[in-house]
């Protein structure tokens, strides 16, 4: 059977050559015989003779000559086919030849080696007879096909299906066949053959394709690809998750939705050029969630080009306990530059008030505290010493932002600290002193989030009390109690040391201080007698008010009053300065030439030696630039600066007040525009704004003053009616805004017109809180936008299907160790030396019984999140020595078993005492376990990690760093925790080994590791060439697909070896 295709014309060819030439020749054997026999015979009775010797002649010419064009045409045909056949045994694919019967004529070597056989052991069988039992049916009706074409062959094209193959060993082989019937020369049907395309290498490579995409999905980083005009063009979850966007709603936004530091203009004319011209950029930068919170993120931005199409790829991680852990540092350090600075205030004061208005100032400044004030036994009117304890302080020095005198919550408490002469704390939870005690009437809370009050003792008596008024719920642990006793040690020194100064010479001090003061301050200060005449202004005085000095003397400060404060002011006021001494606060007063101002007065009273009330002084600035300051970043905070409108922040505020006053008839409406994204690709960004303005203004002046329109990103806007409820009316808004938007704008001579989807919700029909009705709306919106068609979708109730289930994970999760849903699974670290198992890493599973296999990516979060990370960490522990003690009970010798760690049990003071316990139970060594922390959880609480890396090391166990040099890598605490082990992050050895930057990354903390004596283990190596390179660099373990997936206990008891012992 020849392998050359059917060609009915050429099949014609050698027949014609035969015909021609027998025609040419006895044509010209005839002609030419009969001339040349009349021409030398004469004699016509010798013709006859010569005739029939003629055509014997001939006939033996021509079957010689016939002989000779057949010999011909076979030889060109068999070359043909020699040619055909030696390109079919030279090609990859498999090549298969069968008969009219469907019988196997021939293959090519390739389709032998793909089915495991020798060509010979295929002869003579139907090929559907190597496919596997559930493919051979289709395969049979395949080749049927193939063979029932006889009379179509004239254009039939190649057929293509895909077909699983067996090996004689069981192995099956997915292979894609393109068939072709064949066909004599005669156009008779003859068999068909096929080529067969191994198709295992292409499923790898998708498999490979999903695997990546996997990866990216569970990273623990943000990964975003981005556009060169700065729009998110692909988002990983652990974005949509931090963000807290849906992928559908993150798509499309641009980095200036997402983080405060970068404008849109700031991304392409700046970043964007950069990361061009480097390739890699490396920042630190902030994100803002959809609810408006910002977070601190370091991330890595690189430039990608595919297709011809530039992408910047955006890796950020969320390095919020980082910034949390140096807060933590910071504070260690402000508290040593508190004490340094308060003893240096010790040594440099000159009389006890600065001494305490030092110490005071000192500890805000050092330590973040609202105010710290010092209270000394009472000598004035406002102390009486037979009335309450409280009433028995008065108030020496304060410092902080609180205005007027300390709460009677603060006094009560420092009263008893001083009588009890211990340090007395109420702290923010309500732990310590319940309000309401001691003579508190009202029963008030601290004001702040705590206080502490600490008594200040000299080597003779109790000399008053330091008390500190702080915002932290986390405050006065007993580290910083210990620094506060201490500083109030110290200040108890200073103050009996200042006391036996001579009085006349610190008076004398204090009056010249106060003259150069009140000459050259650049605040005004009048000075006025008991009855509230002035007596004595500085010059700062007339340069601010305008008044002279002459003007005013005997006069009273009621002349600067501009009108705007009401007596209940000017009464709680001096109600103040009666009781406390002082008054400090903003008020505005009234100069010469009639302009009103701001300024920040202070009010004090001055006492003569037998405490009788002698002078006021007054103090002011004049804060009008700084008002008007203020008042222009009130005004931009709280406004969109493209379009002028309400911003997020001032729309939330409003919403929350109409809530609170109003009790129906509000609408809540979320509009997003429509193809604006694409309108403004198309004429740019600058009339995109344009556009934006505009209908900005339309929508402003079609709500009018009453209701707020917001513009909160992008293309999307907020609109809050009040009075509209459900109905008619409402549905006439909602027509009438989207008419509004749909007009056509002209921008220069182009006419553009856009459509909006619009998300509608109603309180309080749809609820009444605010965060509930922002909510709703923001679900009907994306209802509205997903539904073709639909450019309107009021809320409804189902729609809250999606926040319902993040609670059922949560709810869930809280019994999947009681309801046996979580399983450990394995998975192996090998040697690299000789690829030996030489220790397991354990790895948390949940398969939950109706939703099946649920990602860690998305339940660790939440179990970190809700605490619940503690109980399945120790479960996963105990679960996974449980599995070892199995293995070595049944001789399978594992040197090491490594299990992660989290943060949170790392902060539990009784954890390595709970680890030695598992280890006892289950008789492991402890040397046989490697604990994997990773830097951000060291770093959490870097202290209690410190304890407990320390204790478990004394204990014999073994530390890893788990994904070493993608979080805060130092070598300083490398230095200060115990560890073993560094495992290289697979981001670094995924660019190995052809990628310079992570090329010289890996060799980094091969350096480092070499340096500290510290072993090290690659994850995630998935090639050869990886393996290759990190043997060559002396790198001790490999984990990753490449050697072994993770899996079940069952499964990986194959992989063991029995006689391997530690």
């Amino acid at each position: 059977m020849s392998l050359l295709p059917h060609q009915p014309l050429r099949n014609w060819r050698p027949p014609l050559m035969v015909g021609g030439t027998y025609l040419a020749f006895g044509l010209a054997w005839i002609l030419l015989s009969d001339w040349f026999v009349h021409l030398m015979i004469p004699d016509r009775a010798d013709v006859t003779v010569w005739q029939t010797g003629k055509g014997l002649a001939f006939v033996g010419l021509s079957t010689l000559l016939l002989l000779l064009v057949q010999a011909r045409e076979t030889a060109r045909t068999r070359a043909a086919d020699r040619y055909w056949r030696d390109v079919i045994d030279r090609s990859r694919e498999g090549f298969w030849l069968i008969d009219a019967h469907g019988k196997t004529v021939t293959v090519n070597q390739a389709m032998a080696d793909l089915l495991g056989y020798q060509p010979a052991d295929l002869i003579g069988h139907n090929p559907a007879a190597f496919a596997t039992p559930e493919n051979q049916p289709r395969f049979e009706r395949e080749i049927r096909h193939d063979l029932a074409l006889e009379g179509e062959q004239t254009g039939s094209a190649p057929r293509r299906y895909e077909i699983t193959l067996r090996t004689p060993s069981g192995e099956e082989r997915p292979v894609l066949v393109q068939s072709s019937a064949l066909y004599d020369d005669t156009g008779t049907l003859t068999g068909a053959y096929a080529f067969l395309t191994d198709l295992r290498d292409i499923r790898l490579r998708e498999r490979e394709l999903e695997l990546t995409r996997h990866a990216l999905e569970t990273s623990f980083d943000e990964i975003l690809r981005l556009d060169a005009e700065g729009t998110v063009q692909d988002a990983n979850q652990t974005a949509c998750d931090n963000l807290g966007y849906p992928r559908e709603d993150l798509l499309g936004r641009t980095i200036a939705d997402l983080n405060p530091d970068y404008s849109l203009a700031d991304y392409q004319h700046a970043l964007w050029p950069m990361v061009q011209t480097r390739g890699k950029v490396a920042v630190e930068t902030g994100h803002r969630t959809r609810e408006g919170r910002e977070y601190p993120v370091e991330a890595g931005i690189s430039h990608g080009v595919y297709r011809g199409e530039e992408f910047a790829y955006w890796v950020g991680r969320d390095i919020s306990r980082r910034k949390a852990a140096e807060d933590a540092y910071q504070r260690s350090n402000q508290a040593l530059r508190a004490l340094s600075r308060s003893n240096s205030a010790l040594v440099r004061a000159r009389d006890e008030p600065t001494l305490l208005e030092e110490v005071c100032a000192t500890l805000v400044q050092t330590r973040d505290y609202l105010r710290v004030w010092v209270g000394l036994p009472g000598d004035d009117a406002q102390a009486t010493p037979d009335g309450p304890p409280a009433n028995r302080l008065r108030v020496a020095a304060s410092v902080g932002e609180e205005e007027g005198a300390p709460s009677p919550e603060g006094r009560r408490i420092a009263a008893r600290a001083m009588t009890e002469e211990t340090t007395r704390v109420r702290r923010a939870s309500g732990a310590g002193e319940p309000p309401g005690n001691d003579g508190d009437p009202d029963g008030e809370r601290p004001r702040s989030g705590g206080i502490a009050a600490l008594p200040i003792h000299s080597t003779e008596a109790t000399l008053g009390v330091l008390t500190v008024h702080t915002a932290r719920s986390e405050a006065f642990d007993d580290e910083e109690l210990a620094l506060l006793e201490e500083l109030a040690a110290d200040l108890g020194f200073g103050i009996q040391a200042l006391r036996v100064r001579d009085q006349r010479d610190q008076q004398l001090a204090e009056l010249r201080l106060a003259g150069a003061v009140f000459e050259n301050s650049a605040e005004g200060i009048l000075i006025t007698d008991p009855e509230q005449r002035i007596e004595r202004v500085n010059p700062a005085f007339t340069a601010i008010t305008g008044y002279p000095a002459t003007e005013v003397m005997g006069r009273t400060p009621a002349l600067l009053q501009s009108g705007l404060q009401d007596e209940a002011f000017y009464r709680a006021m001096w109600s103040a300065i009666r009781s406390q001494g002082h008054w400090q606060g903003k008020i505005w007063n009234r100069r010469r030439n009639g302009e009103t101002y701001p300024e920040f007065l202070s009010i004090s009273e001055v006492r003569d030696e037998a405490g009788q009330l002698a002078h006021y002084i007054a103090s002011f600035a004049d804060i009008t630039q700084a008002h008007r300051a203020r008042e222009e970043l009130t005004y931009r905070t709280y406004h969109d600066p493209l379009t002028d409108l309400p911003n997020r922040d001032l729309f939330r505020e409003r919403l929350q007040r109409a809530l609170a006053t109003e009790t129906e008839g509000l609408a809540l409406l979320f509009i997003d525009l429509k193809g604006f994204r694409a309108l403004n690709d198309t004429v740019g960004a600058e009339a995109g704004d344009t556009v934006l303005r505009r209908i900005a203004g339309r929508l402003q002046e079609a709500v009018g003053h009453q209701d707020t329109v917001a513009r909160v990103g992008g293309d999307e806007f907020w609109v809050l009616l009040h009075g509209a409820d459900r109905g008619q009316q409402l549905d006439r808004w909602v027509a009438h805004l989207l008419a509004l938007i749909g007009q056509p704008l002209e921008l220069g001579e182009q006419t553009v017109r856009l459509e909006a989807n619009m998300g509608v919700t109603l309180a309080p029909d749809d609820g009444t809180e605010m965060e509930l009705l922002l909510t709703n709306a923001a679900t009907a919106l994306h209802r509205a936008q997903a539904e073709s068609g639909g450019q309107v979708h009021y809320f409804r109730p189902e729609m809250q299907e999606a926040v319902r289930h993040r609670v059922q994970l949560e709810e869930a999760l809280k019994v999947a160790i009681g309801n046996d849903e979580l399983a450990v699974w394995f998975q192996p670290q090998v040697r690299l030396t000789d690829g030996t198992i030489d220790a397991m890493e354990a790895l948390v599973r949940w398969h939950h019984p109706e939703w099946g296999m649920i990602s860690p990516g998305e339940f660790i979060p939440v179990a970190e999140q809700t605490g619940q990370v503690v109980a399945i960490g120790d479960w996963v522990l105990e679960e996974a020595l449980r599995q070892m003690s199995e293995w070595r009970d049944a001789g399978y010798q594992l040197p090491r078993l490594a299990v992660n760690v989290a943060a949170a049990q790392l902060q539990r003071p009784d954890w390595p005492e709970r680890v030695e316990a598992a280890l006892e139970r289950w008789s492991i060594p402890p040397a046989a376990l490697e604990l994997e922390i990773t830097e951000a959880s060291l770093l959490a609480s870097p202290n209690e990690a410190r304890a407990a890396l320390v204790r478990l090391k004394e204990m014999g166990v073994r530390q890893a760093i788990d994904d070493f040099g993608t979080g805060y890598s130092s070598l300083a605490y490398l230095k200060e925790f115990p560890v073993d082990t560094l495992k290289i992050d697979k981001a670094f050895v995924d660019g190995l080994p052809g990628a310079e930057h992570d090329h010289s990354i890996t060799e980094a903390i091969l350096a480092v590791a070499g340096a500290l004596g510290q072993q090290v283990v690659a994850e995630g190596v998935e090639t050869t060439k990886q393996a290759d390179w990190l043997r060559e660099h002396h790198v001790d373990w490999a984990q990753g697909f490449l050697y072994y997936r993770p899996m079940p206990a069952t499964e990986l008891m194959a992989c063991l070896d029995p006689t391997r012992t530690t």
